[in-house]
């Protein structure tokens, strides 16, 4: 009974034992679990897309090497954990450019390690306020350089002037803050870096 499941573990598991990477998976009736808040799809071949829409209790989402390019997560309310980037060894790379996360307001943990294509990150979801303790992962995984991400928050001001809650946001990676993503301007980046340095730190 798809009502009664809670945990939906579709990746490979240790040491990717006894999988096909190679296998596209057909999720459809994937929206009939409503009640899941585990969900894993790690290095599964999604380049059709995934439909979560209606996954109302989802909190924990694991998406990396998936060869996606967009992902929906507006009706995801519940999200609070969520893992989108790419590992080393595995054959097939997620590539998304956004990660709306604008209707996701109890978000605190978001990894997008080796996710080179990312320029921009939603998080004007007016909520910041109540999630002093947000993580984001935007480290390369070869040493190669990261792009600087947009990153558009509630309140640019209080995050300019270094105070809550985004004085207690770990950020690992290059970054900047915005209001207005889509606005950013190189002008704009760079002045940003210059005046709020990168406050990296392991997590």
């Amino acid at each position: 009974d798809a009502l009664a499941v809670r945990n939906l573990n579709l990746g490979p598991g240790p040491g990717y034992l006894i999988f096909d990477p190679f296998l596209t998976l057909n999720l459809s009736g994937l929206e009939n679990f409503v009640n899941i808040e585990y969900l894993n799809l790690t290095v599964r071949r999604l380049q059709n897309g995934v439909n979560l829409n209606g996954l109302v209790n989802l909190k924990m989402l694991l998406l990396n090497n998936t060869l996606l390019n967009d992902i929906d997560l507006s009706t995801n309310v519940s999200l609070e954990y969520l893992e989108i980037g790419n590992i080393p060894d595995a054959l097939s790379f997620t590539q998304i450019e956004n990660i709306n996360l604008s209707t996701n307001p109890n978000v605190n943990l978001l990894s997008c390690e080796g996710l080179y294509t990312l320029r921009e990150i939603n998080l004007n979801n007016n909520n910041n306020v109540n999630i002093p303790n947000m993580r984001i992962n935007l480290n390369t995984v070869l040493g190669d350089t990261f792009p600087n991400v947009c990153i558009q928050i509630d309140n640019i001001n209080a995050a300019l002037n270094n105070l809550p809650p985004y004085n207690s946001w770990t950020i690992n990676g290059n970054y900047f803050y915005s209001e207005n993503c889509a606005l950013s301007t190189e002008k704009f980046i760079n002045e940003n870096i210059k005046i709020f340095p990168n406050p990296a730190k392991d997590f």
